[in-house]
């Protein structure tokens, strides 16, 4: 099996009201002081919250960030969006699925709302022969996955939606792989789902041949 070093991460959710929410000052007050509690620690203050009440019907929108910017929440009428690029660090990793799942307590997300969710990795090769072998290996599928181009769609017993894994050069990356793995998830995004998504995902890339793994520092010796 290959062993793929983690570079960079992300998350992008995508969460769609089952109808258009009208603009409610008090909705926004709600949603903007949940957000100040939970991220002031992140660096978030009141000032960094911003709402465009637009035509004060259907047209407005709330936005705030945090996480030195990398995370960011933003609502419409017709979803919330919510995006953490590019975490170059361990501590970045749970940092970025925290402010996931404490954006979906915020907005307080029924059973009924479904979310379009995507991670992302730029990983590297432990070997230029590594990489041609796994590049080439692709057009040879396992049992229960189908391949269209880079693009691999397949099911694990312990998620019910459909897990789709894209596969390309990475373009921040020299020489490096580009994955991006979505599903949807129902209702709210907590650590539980996470946790079985990301092990869905896991096994997926297990059947493909690889594993992805953050890259190892080593301890500096202490005097």
């Amino acid at each position: 099996m290959k062993v793929l070093t983690l570079q960079r991460f992300g998350i992008i959710s995508e969460t769609f009201f089952p109808k258009p929410i009208p603009y409610s000052d008090l909705l926004v007050q709600q949603v903007a002081s949940k957000a100040i509690d939970k991220f002031r620690s992140a660096g978030l203050l009141p000032s960094g919250v911003v709402c465009n009440p637009g035509d004060r019907v259907f047209g407005h929108s709330l936005f705030f960030a945090a996480l030195a910017t990398k995370c960011s929440f933003r609502m419409t009428s017709e979803k919330i969006e919510v995006k953490c690029l590019d975490a170059v660090v361990h501590a970045e990793y749970g940092a970025f699925w925290q402010f996931v799942i404490d954006c979906a307590e915020i907005a307080e997300f029924g059973s009924e709302v479904p979310s379009h969710f995507q991670t992302y990795a730029h990983v590297t090769f432990q070997s230029a022969a590594d990489r041609k072998e796994m590049l080439e290996s692709f057009g040879n599928m396992p049992e229960g996955v189908s391949a269209g181009g880079y693009t691999l769609y397949s099911h694990s017993p312990s998620w019910k939606h459909e897990i789709r894994l894209q596969l390309d050069r990475s373009a921040a990356i020299p020489d490096g792989l580009f994955i991006l793995v979505g599903t949807r998830i129902d209702g709210l995004i907590n650590k539980e789902n996470l946790t079985t998504i990301y092990r869905s995902f896991e096994e997926l890339g297990a059947k493909m041949g690889f594993k992805v793994e953050a890259e190892k520092h080593e301890q500096q010796p202490t005097t």
